[in-house]
């Protein structure tokens, strides 16, 4: 028997319980449609025979004794392939929708017998969670927040029946584990009635302190903050733009990074202040007509001024807000800016994280405007010093 599998191959021919499979190397081998396992067998329809055995009843005829349809058998080779750098984060954006929700059932199942050292599997997991969230949400309640929060965003209060019942039927602190839980698969969620529920949770559970900051550290997870009047607010943008460098002829590129303003002097050490980004308003939904967005600091104080806060009295106007006096001998750091302005274009990102999270074209660098940061530091959330606000992240830069 020289028939060689696994082998792609179409169904030419249907017959009562038999058929016939042409394969690419033009073998014709037989069919049962019996061995038709999970897919209907139709003319013309492509599939893998994977496994093959004789039939005597017919004079020593090849019969396939196991096909799988294309979609299984990728979806097959593609968890043979997990632990090899072929899975991607590109790679992964590159297959059909059709394949990812298939690929998503498969994780799921998974999952639930994983070992904690399977990082290939938990990596594929959180790609196709970045990528295609909504796959992952007929599985809502199989899966673990924890895991990846970014599985639960969008995701509608229908598909979270387990943690809606434990956040309205509990009053225990969001230090106990599946009420912690609850709270980042309903905070995740796009569902106006899952934020509702969250609310009525930490108004009953997160009086004192200790409950009040466990809470509040939680809904940073997922790009809310905790008021002190227990009020819940986004601190992050529901969209992520790339800052991808802009081709040498590039002089007309919407944004520039790194510029120098000389106009504008810092208010602790006098040096010029750092335009780190500027956008032209047209380049970024949602921003106002007319005024680009800009991003200022000065480069020398950053690291000594912690957070290092700039007021706009008029827009193209900032200056330095000292929340604070220096301390005494006070002196800034070495400037951390690259020596030349850079050119980029601001390209709408696949995720709220960016490709930049994960190996791509531009892996190593954090430019961004929008979406989730990369922290460098713990997490925190930033509040206005004038007002008390929590202040909205806006953009990520580095050199």
């Amino acid at each position: 028997m020289s028939t060689e599998v696994p082998a792609k191959g179409s169904i030419v021919e249907l017959r009562g319980s038999l058929g016939k499979i042409a394969l690419a190397s033009g073998e014709v081998i037989q069919l049962s449609l019996s061995k038709c396992d999970g897919f209907e067998p139709r003319i013309g329809r492509s599939c893998y025979v994977c496994e093959i055995g004789i039939d005597d009843r017919f004079g020593a005829v090849v019969e396939a004794t196991r096909i799988l349809t294309t979609t299984d058998f990728e979806l097959l080779q593609m968890f043979d392939r997990r632990t090899d750098d072929e899975v991607s984060y590109e790679w992964v954006r590159s297959l059909g929708f059709e394949i990812r929700e298939q690929l998503a059932a498969r994780i799921v199942d998974l999952l639930a017998d994983a070992s904690p050292d399977d990082h290939a599997l938990k990596g594929l997991f959180r790609y196709l969670a970045e990528i295609s969230p909504q796959v992952f949400h007929p599985f809502l309640d199989r899966l673990d927040p924890a895991l990846s929060l970014e599985a639960f965003r969008g995701a509608l209060v229908s598909s979270l029946a387990r943690y809606v019942q434990h956040l309205t039927t509990s009053d225990v602190s969001p230090a106990d584990q599946g009420a912690a839980a609850a709270l980042l698969a309903l905070a995740s969620s796009a569902d106006p009635h899952a934020l509702t529920i969250v609310r009525s949770y930490v108004a009953r559970t997160c009086s004192d302190a200790d409950a009040f900051e466990i809470a509040d550290s939680l809904l940073h997870e997922t790009g809310h903050a905790l008021l002190t009047s227990l009020e819940i607010v986004r601190w992050q943008y529901d969209v992520c733009y790339e800052l991808e460098p802009a081709p040498l002829d590039g002089d007309r590129a919407p944004a520039v990074m790194w510029l120098i303003d000389e106009l504008h002097r810092c208010g602790a050490c006098g040096a010029a202040l750092t335009c780190v980004l500027r956008v032209e308003a047209a380049a970024i939904r949602g921003l106002r007509d007319g005024e680009p967005l800009e991003v200022v600091t000065c480069s020398s104080c950053i690291l000594e001024v912690d957070p290092y806060f700039v007021r706009y009295r008029a827009p193209g106007a900032p200056e330095t807000l000292l929340v604070a006096p220096l301390p005494e001998g006070f002196s800034p750091g070495e400037p951390l800016e690259p020596s030349s302005e850079v050119r980029v274009y601001p390209r709408p990102a696949p995720t709220l994280r960016s490709a930049f999270s994960e190996p791509s074209p531009y892996a190593g660098s954090y430019n961004r405007v929008g979406g989730v940061p990369t922290w460098l530091q713990p997490p925190r959330v930033i509040r206005c010093p004038q007002c008390d606000d929590v202040m909205m992240f806006i953009a990520q830069a580095s050199d």
